[in-house]
């Protein structure tokens, strides 16, 4: 096994912890790879190992400016002509040839943490120790780096937003009810918050990839990460002046957010590249509707086509049949949205057996979001793709905990639409993100029947199985009559009528860590036993 071992160059001796740990790749009879600078963490490191013979030195120019065993000594042939290209580009060759990761860390370095993510990008997993507060964590995936973040939650500030008016461009472009988009007009949230929002928005694809290349800072973020021809650029990108500029510890947020927004719009570019039906592909075409009977999806098959564009145009006849006279092709946003579509590609892996590598998710005849399946291959290290082409893409990213949105009073009612994809239902506002940036919500459940508090975020989703199905986005104050369960909303609105202290009365009095649900007769036998309370 190759073992990557750098980290910070600010440290000045290793610990009895680290050494342990390199002795115990040494015990393993592991390929060790290390650095050659001659000032930093890698003299300590190579200091450390320099009786084991097991060990290759990178570096980025021809001969190596420490070797202190008179290892063998590797270059990236493939490096830029720049200085600090050259510097970025033999790290990653380390990421590129290993098959793990340690990484000594003082929680602030950032070179260290560029090289997390190049390893963690291409699916290898990296072990993480941290000598400030001498914690050991095992890093197995790019999704899971901000667990090393919470470590140091100062050098991550709540406030990181896109400028005022990129953020103004982003959220009127992502189709929000009036309510919301005031909202985030006059709050704008977290950049890590925005990019959970464009994925999940109900809007086109093109649309979105649009919208991701505007968020990212510079050119150089657009840089494919997790392709081979691209990948020994990668990381320059944390190098440029607009990085440099910020503070060491706001780095570690952008590097994060990022290569998450990075990450969608390769993925988004991806997806739209598939369009195209190879050799051995087809396409079938589901029409799709939500079952209040059975709480879930049904669908029937309507179609097969050996092209995109045919597929689309199935749909548009599905729909003129299910509208009749009320089908306008000019107007179709204008057709009533009772149903969705979606569109497998059915495409061969290497035995010639068929699967579904892409779902598409088509409202109206408009694609608005996607399910890329993992890859199936007999050899998952293929010469191409190096990065997470193993692992499924549902659609979102990360399901950020902060930042979450409620421009509503305690006690409003609201209404929440994801249509097509599940039923329009009503909600009383409990709490609100002003209270421990929590929101909770008093819904009906229809499959139960009984009532439940519910906590709503931006990437939550109504249906499970479809990653557009997001409860922010169009939700909205209610206007006009609730019938049914949802008519006793009125009179809990009315009690709470926007006091935050009535309202946790409300929430400790009926809901607590012994009951999540409760009937109408509990909630009007609260009403009436404190009609006169007063906070």
């Amino acid at each position: 096994m190759k073992v990557f071992i750098s980290g910070s160059k600010h440290i000045n001796e290793l610990d009895d912890k680290a050494k342990e740990i390199i002795n115990s790749y040494i015990n393993n009879g592991d390929e060790i790879l290390v650095g050659d600078d001659d000032c930093g963490i890698d003299t300590l490191i190579q200091s450390c190992i320099k009786t084991y013979e097991n060990v290759t030195v990178y570096a980025p120019f021809k001969s190596a400016r420490m070797n202190m065993g008179s290892w063998d000594v590797k270059r990236n042939e493939k490096g830029g002509v720049g200085r600090s290209t050259r510097w970025v580009n033999h790290e990653s060759l380390m990421a590129v040839e290993a098959d793990c990761g340690f990484m000594i860390w003082n929680g602030r370095s950032v070179d260290a943490f560029i090289n997390m993510i190049n390893l963690t990008s291409l699916k290898k997993p990296v072990l993480v120790y941290n000598t400030e507060t001498k914690e050991l964590t095992e890093i197995e995936s790019y999704a899971r780096l901000e667990s090393i973040l919470p470590y140091n939650p100062e050098y991550v500030p709540s406030n990181d937003c896109l400028p005022k008016d990129l953020n103004e461009y982003v959220i009127k472009n992502c189709g929000l009810s009036k309510e919301i988009e005031k909202h985030f007009l006059d709050n704008p949230v977290s950049k890590r918050w925005v990019v959970n929002l464009v994925m999940s928005a109900y809007i086109p694809l093109e649309k979105k990839k649009r919208l991701f290349k505007r968020i990212l800072p510079t050119d150089n973020f657009l840089h494919e990460l997790y392709r081979v021809e691209n990948h020994y650029d990668m990381g320059l990108e944390f190098h440029n002046d607009y990085v440099q500029s910020s503070s060491v510890f706001g780095m570690f947020n952008h590097c994060v957010l990022e290569c998450s927004a990075s990450k969608c719009y390769w993925e988004i570019c991806d997806a739209l590249k598939e369009y195209e039906c190879r050799n051995g592909e087809v396409f079938t075409v589901r029409a799709c509707w939500y079952d209040s009977s059975i709480f879930g999806d049904r669908d029937y098959l309507i179609a097969t086509s050996f092209s995109f564009e045919n597929a689309i145009k199935e749909i548009k006849d599905d729909i003129r049949f299910e509208a009749g006279e009320r089908f306008d092709e000019e107007n179709i946003d204008n057709v009533p949205n009772n149903t969705w579509h979606e569109i497998d590609k059915w495409s061969p892996d290497e035995k010639g057996r068929l699967y579904i590598s892409y779902t598409y998710y088509v409202e109206r005849a408009s694609v608005n979001n996607f399910r890329r399946s993992s890859k199936l291959r007999e050899n998952p290290k293929d010469d191409n793709l190096l990065d997470l082409t193993d692992e499924p893409f549902g659609g979102t990213m990360i399901r950020p905990n902060d930042d979450l949105i409620c421009p509503f009073n305690h006690g409003d009612i609201v209404t929440i639409d994801a249509s097509p994809f599940a039923d329009v239902f009503n909600a009383v506002v409990i709490k609100n993100q002003a209270e421990d940036d929590i929101n909770f919500f008093l819904f009906y459940d229809s499959e139960f029947s009984v009532y439940h508090i519910g906590l709503m975020d931006s990437a939550a989703r109504v249906n499970a199985d479809n990653p557009q199905a997001s409860f922010i986005h169009k939700m909205s104050k209610h206007k006009g009559k609730l019938y049914g369960p949802e008519a006793i909303f009125k009179k809990v609105s009315k009690w709470i009528n926007g006091d935050k202290e009535k309202a946790k009365i409300f929430y400790n009095a009926l809901f607590n860590k012994a009951c999540r649900s409760i009937t109408t007769e509990e909630i009007e036998r609260f009403l009436n036993e404190n009609k006169n309370i007063q906070p």
